[in-house]
């Protein structure tokens, strides 16, 4: 958009990047209304989320997997992959606090539960069950404050249940076409 720095803000305000506008001017983007949180995904309501820890976890509460319920976790990728292996049914929707706490902050190295506490909420948690229950509903509101929601929603979250499948079926490389032989 002709180089300018109105234009490039235009555009990634386009793509809905407004956490990176903000960081990169340092200034709050004034919004007359919040963005709208496609498939229910933020919703809070008591009983509306299921927190699954791991696949020991997860096999305790098969019957809330396959339902609406907001399944709430960290590194969900790796347990969809697993739980895909034993033909348990895990779908959607997902909030995965280590993916919202990249997405929120994708400059930083560390996205361990607690180097994500450590940088939310300045507490540290004996329990990763405790971590992941305070983290939710703070990512949730920064992910809404930053207006990240259709970022977060519509294509992160969806995203690795396709990379869980394309790292399970590996990708074939025709050597032919890279030369070798």
């Amino acid at each position: 958009k002709g180089g300018t720095r109105s234009g490039l803000r235009d555009y990634f305000e386009g793509l809905g990047f407004k956490s990176l506008i903000l960081r990169l001017e340092k200034e709050e983007f004034a919004s007359e209304t919040k963005e709208e949180f496609p498939n229910d995904v933020l919703r809070e309501e008591k009983g509306e989320i299921v927190l699954v820890l791991d696949s020991a976890d997860a096999l305790k509460k098969q019957q809330a997997l396959g339902s609406d319920k907001i399944k709430v976790g960290f590194g969900l990728k790796d347990l969809f992959k697993d739980l895909r292996q034993k033909k348990i049914v895990f779908r959607e929707p997902f909030f995965d606090v280590k993916i919202a706490g990249w997405l929120l902050n994708p400059d930083e190295t560390d996205f361990s539960i607690a180097a994500l506490s450590r940088r939310f909420l300045k507490r540290d948690f004996e329990e990763e069950s405790e971590a992941i229950t305070a983290l939710y509903p703070f990512l949730k509101r920064k992910i809404e404050e930053y207006e990240l929601a259709k970022v977060f929603c519509d294509i992160e979250m969806p995203l690795f249940t396709i990379l869980a499948g394309m790292e399970e079926r590996g990708n074939a490389i025709d050597l032919d076409f890279v030369g070798a032989k």
